[in-house]
This record gives structure tokens, C-alpha cells and sequence, in this order.
């Protein structure tokens, strides 16, 4: 399985800068990106027979496809990359690896124990357990709140993007309830270049991006030849 599973790409921008390709060039194009996302340098082989090989056609085929796509890429020696996906790729990694970084060092820390109590639910708004306060008030707004925000506002978060947030407890129940999203530090990754771009009324994320996940852990369980292409972040692929 690749590094990174979700492919980003900017549907609308894709479509806006491709339309004068044909549906076969189409789908030469994406194969050849999904292709390149899957290699550790995110670069394919500067090589005709083998690109033919890759798209499963003959030489002559290729070469009348490769007229229409190759502006879309650039070629640097023996390899060849589309520009804004290596852009892209550097930042998903950076992403991932300090996510990562974070998660292990919250795992070890002992306040996390002191955390769970304010930890966010998974499907549903966490119900306060134990008694109202004394004042006589009801502490689920104050929940909800902290639903919103990942959970406590104790630092550090095992996931801090842009819009989401998650402390180490509510980050492992996610990861407990959804075992099928193969990487999930990518997949909230995605989730939050979205939801950054595309802001959830009220700016409350937990719902969105709980549903975000079910999708994918849904499509996940499911035999590879059955699972459909989720595309999540929003990035333009489509211009040179």
C-alpha cells in the first residue's frame, strides 16, 4: 500500500484546465498522477515504452496520448513530475511527519490520563458523565465546546491543523473506531486542507469531518476491486 492513500485534487480547478482534453486522455493523465502519488519521489519514468507499459497501451496510443498530457508535466533528466503535485506531495509530508511526532510524544506523556475525562465522543456529542455543577447548570455547552476544539485545551494536540484539533485520547478513539482508514494522521490531514478552504457552518468541524471519516473507513472495509475513488483535498492538479 502507498505511503499516501488519498490522492488531493481540486475537482472543479481539474476539470477548468482540462477541457479540451478527450475522455481517453483523461484518463491517461489521472492514472499516470495517481501513478506518480504512489512513488516515493513522486516522479515518473521519462521512458515511452514504459509509461505505454503503466497506461496499458501500445507505443502508438501513448504517443498520440502523450501529445495532450506531456504540457502537463515536467521533464528533469531520466524522470518526469507534474509541478504543483511534488508541491503538494512535500506538504502532505511534512503534515503527516509532524502529526506523527506529536501523536508518540502525547502517548507517552502521563497528563493524558488527567485528559480522558474531557475527551470528545466518536458518532455522538460526548454526554458529561457525573453530576450537573453546583451551581445548578448544565456543563454540555461547555462539552459541546470542547467537542468543537478536539477536546480539552490542554497542549500538546496529537493532531493541530488548520481547523481540527485532537488531543492524544481523542485521537486514539477515532483511531480505535475506525480501523479501516489505513493512515489516518493523512486522512485528517485531508480533511482539514478542505474544511480550511470549505468552512463548516459555525465553524464547528467534529460532525463533518466524524461523517469524513466513516466514509472512508466504510470504503476501506471494503474489498479493493469495490472500493470508490475519494478524493478529499483540494488541490489543483489540472494546469501546468
Amino acid at each position: 500500500m502507498a505511503d499516501y492513500p488519498a490522492m488531493p485534487l481540486w475537482t472543479d480547478a481539474y476539470l477548468g484546465d482540462t477541457q479540451h482534453l478527450q475522455l481517453h486522455e483523461h484518463g491517461a493523465y489521472v492514472k499516470l498522477l495517481m501513478i506518480a502519488w504512489r512513488t516515493p519521489d513522486c516522479r515518473l519514468p521519462n521512458d515511452d515504452k514504459r509509461l505505454a507499459t503503466m497506461l496499458g497501451v501500445g507505443p502508438k496510443k501513448w504517443l498520440s496520448i502523450k501529445e495532450a498530457i506531456w504540457p502537463f508535466f515536467t521533464e528533469e533528466g531520466n524522470k518526469v513530475f507534474q509541478k504543483r503535485q511534488l508541491k503538494v506531495r512535500a506538504e502532505v509530508e511534512k503534515n503527516v511527519s509532524q502529526k506523527r511526532s506529536a501523536g508518540k510524544a502525547s502517548a507517552q506523556s502521563k497528563s493524558l490520563k488527567n485528559n480522558e475525562t474531557g475527551s470528545t465522543a466518536v458518532d455522538e456529542p460526548l454526554q458529561r458523565q457525573g453530576q450537573r455543577q453546583a451551581n445548578g447548570k448544565s456543563t454540555n455547552q461547555n462539552q459541546n465546546q470542547k467537542e468543537e476544539r478536539g477536546g480539552a485545551d490542554a497542549q500538546p494536540y496529537a493532531f493541530e491543523g488548520k481547523v481540527i484539533r485532537l488531543k492524544s485520547a481523542d485521537f486514539e478513539k477515532w483511531r480505535q473506531a475506525y480501523p479501516n482508514v489505513p493512515d489516518l494522521v493523512a486522512e485528517l490531514t485531508a480533511a482539514d486542507a478542505y474544511y480550511h478552504e470549505n468552512k463548516p457552518k459555525d465553524g464547528k468541524w467534529f460532525f463533518p469531518v466524524s461523517n469524513w471519516l466513516k466514509r472512508a473507513n466504510n470504503e476501506g472495509g471494503k474489498p479493493l476491486h469495490e472500493q470508490k475513488a475519494f478524493v478529499p483535498l483540494g488541490v489543483d492538479y489540472g494546469s501546468p
